[in-house]
């Protein structure tokens, strides 16, 4: 089971979601799933009174996991870099039937994005590494290459973008600021050439 997760500052911070799809992949790397589902994407909106019910996975800063479902699915899997492992450890408590629950109620303070920002674009591409690692253990590998080349797509379409503006602006700021977007998409299209089932570059 699971707490709310909220920002410092009392704010909803994003907290379970459905297990990933490639649409659900789609929307999000392409930023749809915002327009689409809200800021929160995909965690669901927050809801007043909202009760506690079961969900497919729970976000992995605050867990309270029965003894007995560990010692039946295992523990985390260190083979993921600080993203997807939450979602992998409940695809696999929820297919020995175990359910995990979240509750609205309990809330528990996160300061989202601490670690993640210390590593910059390393954590970008070792977050969308980790869904494809995902995909093949869940899905298998034909699903796994399938969300690999999206993102490969969409990191070289941005990437152009970001030559192309980085060129036409006149702010040293500004080229600075696209120059930083580039190197991110060019880190994640170096993570996603290598074998995904392999321990991440750090």
């Amino acid at each position: 089971m699971a707490p709310t997760l909220v920002n410092p500052d009392g704010s909803f911070q994003a907290s379970y979601a459905r297990f990933p799809t490639f649409v659900s992949e789609f929307l999000l790397i392409t930023r749809l799933a915002r327009w689409l589902s809200g800021p929160y994407a995909p965690s669901p909106r927050p809801r007043i009174n909202e009760p506690s019910h079961p969900v497919d996975w729970v976000a992995g800063a605050a867990l309270l996991v029965r003894r007995a479902a560990i010692d039946q699915v295992g523990g985390l899997d260190a083979g993921y870099f600080m993203y997807s492992e939450e979602t992998d450890w409940c695809w696999r408590l929820w297919r020995h039937n175990w359910q995990v629950w979240y509750l609205p109620a309990v809330k528990v303070i996160h300061h989202g994005g601490a670690s993640s920002r210390q590593r910059g674009a390393a954590s970008y591409a070792q977050l969308y590494a980790s869904k494809v690692r995902f995909f093949e253990r869940a899905y298998g590998p034909a699903a796994a290459g399938r969300l690999r080349t999206l993102f490969r797509l969409v990191a070289a379409a941005r990437g152009l973008t970001w030559r192309i503006l980085r060129f036409v602006t006149p702010s040293p700021a500004g080229r600075v600021r696209l120059q930083q977007r580039l190197a991110r998409e060019q880190q994640l299209a170096e993570q996603l050439s290598h074998d995904p089932s392999l321990e991440f570059s750090t």
